[in-house]
């Protein structure tokens, strides 16, 4: 992590954190006082994640996020981040289609069984897995 140095403003959210987050009863009075007298002497981005340590997006909430906005930029202009997304873009897409496939197969096998063979029922299996597969790919071009 980039040991940074913080300010007032860094500290004030801290500190604001940790009272939030004693009110929704996350710790103790003695465990407040603890990681209060951490988080207002804090001069870095460590004494503040030691302060904070364990507290769900404390970090992120408190110094990181304030910063990127500060600095015109968001979590998304970063390539990496970018990356991430779109892979797990790609992951949820994929794992759906993959399931309507598998599901239009049950289907078609069980009409093929209880039907028997059928031109039209084969065409109606075949335009619906088109339209799920061209959907997929629709929405994945349009999120990427």
């Amino acid at each position: 992590m980039d040991v940074t140095l913080v300010g007032d403003a860094d500290r004030d959210r801290a500190l604001a954190l940790l009272r939030r987050h004693y009110a929704e009863g996350r710790f103790d009075q003695e465990e407040l006082t603890r990681r209060v007298d951490v988080a207002a002497g804090a001069r870095s981005t460590t004494d503040v994640w030691v302060a904070l340590r364990g507290l769900p997006n404390a970090l992120l909430e408190t110094v990181l996020a304030p910063r990127l906005l500060a600095a015109g930029t968001t979590l998304a202009s970063y390539p990496a981040l970018r990356r991430a997304k779109r892979l797990a873009l790609a992951a949820i897409l994929a794992a759906a289609w993959l399931f309507a496939t598998m599901l239009l197969v049950v289907a078609y096998a069980i009409s093929l069984i209880v039907g028997g063979p059928s031109t039209v029922v084969a065409v109606l299996f075949a335009v619906t897995w088109l339209l799920v597969t061209w959907g997929s790919w629709r929405t994945w071009r349009r999120r990427a």
